[in-house]
């Protein structure tokens, strides 16, 4: 397909030639990239983080975790391993938030698929120079059309601007309206709602609630 964005730009000299013809193909091969990609969303991994695993609670009593492992060793490797099953290289991750504490467990997501994209938060402490050894971008929020991304759900008055919010941060629970139902404005991408796997944004449009 690539050789359909193959234009011959006519140069005095050859190497001119050769460089116009190199910069052509770079932005074809960004084209096609573009094209053929899928968007994924995810959010509070806590790579390495003890916590969710023995200490942090679900509303039924048992450790936030306890679907997924027994600690951080094994629950990260298999996250990491559901992630890469669904998410290509060549595909967009967006992470909101909370990936871990410290910079040695960024190793862990850098074997993770995907072109990554961070909106950070309130535990995305290091320093940038870390982060962007491994996220392609790094953003305090994302939007496009009616729809805005964070880390922390934004608060209800700002929702007319947008019409839905893809957060993290609230791990199980969701945001509710006040008579107790799920406000399907907000559609939470924590891992521990979501198999412990990476949402298709194409899903999260294609329906209603979280």
């Amino acid at each position: 397909m690539l050789d359909l964005w193959l234009v011959r730009i006519e140069v005095i000299t050859g190497d001119c030639r050769s460089l116009y013809t190199s910069s052509i193909l770079v932005q074809a091969a960004k084209i096609m990239t573009n094209l053929n990609s899928t968007n994924w969303i995810c959010s509070d991994h806590h790579f390495g983080h003890v916590a969710p695993y023995n200490k942090f609670l679900r509303s039924d009593g048992k450790f936030l975790r306890a679907d997924l492992a027994d600690n951080p060793l094994e629950g990260d490797l298999e996250m990491v391993r559901r992630h890469n099953a669904l998410v290509a290289k060549t595909d967009r991750v967006y992470f909101l938030g909370d990936v871990c504490f410290h910079k040695r467990h960024l190793a862990t997501v850098a074997s993770m698929h995907g072109r990554k994209v961070l909106i950070k938060g309130n535990h995305d402490l290091l320093d940038l120079k870390d982060y962007v050894e491994v996220f392609d971008d790094i953003r305090s929020m994302h939007q496009f059309k009616g729809v805005i991304m964070s880390h922390i759900p934004i608060h209800t008055g700002s929702l007319r601007r947008w019409g839905l919010n893809i957060h993290g941060h609230l791990h199980a629970n969701r945001v509710l309206l006040d008579t107790g139902a799920v406000d399907d404005r907000y559609f939470n991408a924590c891992v521990e709602l979501n198999n412990y796997s990476p949402i298709n944004l194409n899903y999260i449009l294609n329906r209603k609630g979280s």
